[in-house]
């Protein structure tokens, strides 16, 4: 996501005003330190939505002098809400192992998160048990809060619209309430009626439709733009978390009935599309790059795209998290014409 310092060791740096960091094609510019030694500020860098990582080449120049090239990898970064510990941990989708916590607990008055997303601004929003959305740098610095959340919201999943508003699932209030990407004023209700009972997951799919997990009824149920309700897509044996929308096909996070499977919607019925004795109590689900990543108890368990079982992550040895909702660092967007497109999370 870029904002991250490294150190770059080698011999004959010279300290020049066009000192520069190349990464590929992008370049910044370096801190020289010593003969041995300057350290660059990573610029950000999306990789293709079809990418796990992508290789590039990195060097220094300056003087009218270039030094050898290192090789390295961008990868996409897994953001995941850690209830319990109040806290924001970032994995390494590329590799699957654990990259670290990003916010820390409490920071900016964290408290119980939910939903996470990254604005186009490229900050990190979180979903705050303070009744707030809360706003981060990519380096998990606090950046004070976003937005206000009506009186008793109780906020669950959130996401960024076609139209880059970002959208809020208010449990407690039976809404999705829809707040100014910019200036974090509420601009009205995206979802309400239609039977919609305690919200929780939410995902846009083709033309502006929003779906929503109503996990007080049981029910997938889905609104047009402007909140206009256009019928329940699905019955919910139990009680339901979250929803994806990719590659076409609707994906929802099953409960004890379905062996906490992730399910699919084939034809109006519900049909298993990835399980494993790993699976328990799952909610988050992202798909990214060739892999699908769910929170489940105490682990991130990632599938391949076709639902098959890759491996588990954890927060470390020691730390006993409980995962919530997740979200990917910002892929490159799909020009017109560039085949099919992804709807994602």
């Amino acid at each position: 996501m870029g904002g991250a310092v490294v150190t770059v060791r080698g011999s004959n740096f010279k300290q020049s005003q066009d000192l520069r960091c190349n990464f590929g094609g992008k370049n910044v510019l370096a801190e020289y330190l010593t003969s041995n030694e300057v350290k660059c500020t990573v610029p950000a860098w999306k990789i293709a939505a079809t990418q796990s990582g992508r290789k590039l080449s990195f060097w220094i120049s300056g003087s009218a002098e270039i030094s050898n090239n290192v090789e390295i990898t961008y990868h996409s970064t897994l953001l995941v809400s850690d209830v319990d510990n109040n806290c924001v941990h970032a994995f390494d989708s590329h590799h699957g192992v654990f990259a670290g916590t990003l916010i820390p607990s409490g920071s900016g008055g964290l408290q119980a998160p939910q939903g996470i997303q990254i604005g186009n601004d490229n900050n990190i929003y979180v979903a705050s048990g303070t009744n707030q959305v809360l706003k981060y740098n990519t380096m998990g610095q606090s950046l004070g809060v976003f937005a206000e959340l009506p009186k008793g919201c109780a906020p669950s999943d959130i996401v960024f619209g076609p139209d880059t508003n970002l959208f809020v699932a208010c449990r407690h209030l039976n809404k999705v309430i829809a707040f100014n990407a910019h200036s974090g004023q509420q601009l009205g209700v995206a979802a309400q009626g239609g039977g919609l009972s305690r919200p929780t997951g939410i995902a846009f799919g083709p033309g502006n439709t929003l779906y929503v997990v109503s996990s007080g009824s049981n029910k997938l149920l889905r609104f047009a733009q402007g909140g206009y309700f256009q019928g329940a897509v699905q019955k919910l044996v139990d009680e339901g978390k979250d929803v994806a929308f990719y590659d076409g096909k609707i994906f929802l996070s099953g409960g004890a009935s379905h062996n906490n499977a992730i399910l699919t919607v084939v034809e109006q019925k519900l049909h298993t599309f990835a399980e494993s004795f790993q699976l328990r109590e799952p909610v988050g689900i992202v798909f990214d790059g060739s892999s699908m990543f769910v929170a489940s108890s105490q682990h991130i368990v990632r599938f391949n795209n076709n639902g098959g079982y890759i491996s588990s992550m954890k927060a470390g040895r020691k730390t006993k998290m409980r995962p919530s909702f997740m979200t990917s660092s910002p892929r490159e967007s799909r020009r017109a014409g560039g085949g099919r497109r992804h709807d994602e999370l």
